[in-house]
This record gives structure tokens, sequence and C-alpha cells, in this order.
């Protein structure tokens, strides 16, 4: 009897987690599927296969500053996670591995900066870029995460619990340099979680909305979330070209989970669990 409930227990997990999976899934086989179709398609019926618009779509797109968009949005990112990453790696490291007095009020002041809305502190950022001349231009999409509250945070836990304090030690017995103990000893213990981050990273910047709206104008600078937002006023309402669009969006992110899905699940893992 206990036998048969265990089974009917792990068939429905198995089905919900099924269903879960079909979910997720759907939408992500959907956008090629749109985008391979014209709007007056579209419009008379949801497609299941392939159509023979997708090219032309696509040719529609790069008649516009597609490419240009594409290129803005990946410099935005790549810019972003690299001075963020950089950024919060040297503080978690200070933080974490450094007795120090202020050590903990900085860690208490980051604690405190996760709890602000990102809302409060827009109107501040966008005056303080427009007082530096910095409008129209994709630097402020890039300062906005030099220094990032969540990511401090988590590599300093990430940190913690992952990084023995006595493999730093022997390091300094050694004669190695504060900046050699970082790169050679300590960043191999935490790739996990700078992978995570970098995902993580990928994923707010790539899909970022807001702060481009405000802060940007011009045609030329626009990033992707952008420029698919204004295809309604530029090609009518041409939902297939959205589609596609949003197919060549997704893409990235797509292969970036494929290449790195297992080192984002360890590092959550790592730095949710301590010891």
């Amino acid at each position: 009897m206990k036998k048969a409930i265990g089974c009917t227990g792990k068939g429905l997990g198995v089905l919900a987690f099924a269903v879960l999976c079909l979910i997720c899934i759907v939408p992500f086989v959907l956008l090629p599927l749109m985008g391979s179709y014209s709007t007056e398609e579209l419009m008379q019926k949801l497609p299941f296969s392939f159509g023979n618009h997708f090219f032309e779509n696509t040719r529609t797109l790069l008649k516009s500053n597609f490419l240009r968009v594409y290129l803005n949005s990946v410099l935005v990112t790549v810019g972003s996670i690299v001075l963020s990453v950089s950024i919060s790696v040297l503080a978690a490291y200070s933080i974490a591995k450094f007795q120090y007095r202020g050590a903990k009020l900085f860690n208490t002041l980051i604690v405190v900066t996760m709890m602000v809305p990102g809302q409060i502190s827009t109107i501040g950022y966008i005056m303080e870029m427009r007082a530096m001349g910095m409008t129209n231009s994709l630097w402020p999409l890039i300062f906005t995460w030099m220094a990032h509250p969540f990511t401090c945070f988590f590599l300093i836990q990430f940190m913690k619990n992952s990084v023995p304090t006595e493999v730093i030690e022997s390091g300094r017995i050694d004669g190695a340099s504060e900046p050699r103990i970082l790169f050679s000893l300590v960043l191999p213990f935490i790739r996990p979680g700078v992978a995570t981050t970098v995902i993580m990273l990928f994923l707010w910047s790539w899909n970022n909305y807001t702060l481009p709206m405000l802060m940007i104008n011009d045609n030329e600078m626009f990033t992707i979330p952008l420029y698919v937002a204004n295809l309604i006023s530029e090609f009518r309402f041409d939902i297939g070209g959205r589609m596609a669009a949003l197919t060549w969006a997704v893409f990235p992110v797509i292969i970036l989970f494929a290449v790195f899905s297992k080192s984002f699940i360890a590092g959550i893992s790592a730095g949710s669990v301590k010891g």
C-alpha cells in the first residue's frame, strides 16, 4: 500500500514537473514560429509550424538600425558585467576576508541599499547623468550597474562560505601580494559565484527598459527593448517583425544558459549553504 502511494506521489511529481517545463518552453517555441509569419497571417491564427516570412521579417529589421541597436545592447551588457563583477569581487574580498574598522558598516550599508527600491534612486541618477552631460549615450546604462548592491552582497556571502581563510593566510605566509592571492587563490573558489552574477547581470542589463527609455531619445542609441517597443510606430503594428526581433534578442540568453547553467546552479547552491 505504501509502495503504491509512493509511486503515485512520484508520478504526480513528474507530471507537475512536466507541466511546468511545458509552460516555460512554449513561449520560447512560439517566438520563432510567430516571427516566421506576416502580421496578417498572425491575426488569423496562432501558428504551430514554421511559416515563410522569417527571413523577410529579418530583412525588414535590417533595413532599419537593428544591427546598431544589437551592438548597443552588447556593448552595454558587456561593459556592465565587467565593471560590476570587478568592483563586486574587490568589495566582497575586502569585507569578507579583512578585519578592519568599518567593514561591518559597509556590509550594513550594502544590505540597506538593497532594501531601497530602484525607482527611488532613478530620479537622482538621471539628474546626475544630465548634469554630467551623458544623456543620449550608453554610459549611464553601464554605470548604473557599476556598484550593484545585490552582486556585492551575493559575492560577500559566497566568499565567506566558500573560501577557506587558511588558503589566504598560506598565501600571505609565502609572500604573495594581495592581488596575487585574490586572482590566483580566491578566484578559483568563487568561480561558480562569479558565473552566477554574470548570468544575472546579463539578464538585468540586456532586458533593461526603464532607464534607457528615460535617458535616450536618439534612435541610434536605442537598446533592444526600446527598439522592439518602438517597432509599432516605425513599421506600423508589425507583429511578425516584433516577434522576429524578440527571437534574435532571446537567442543570446538561451546560449548563455545552455553554456553556464551548471555553474549557475552550483553558484546558487554554494552561496546559499553555509559550510
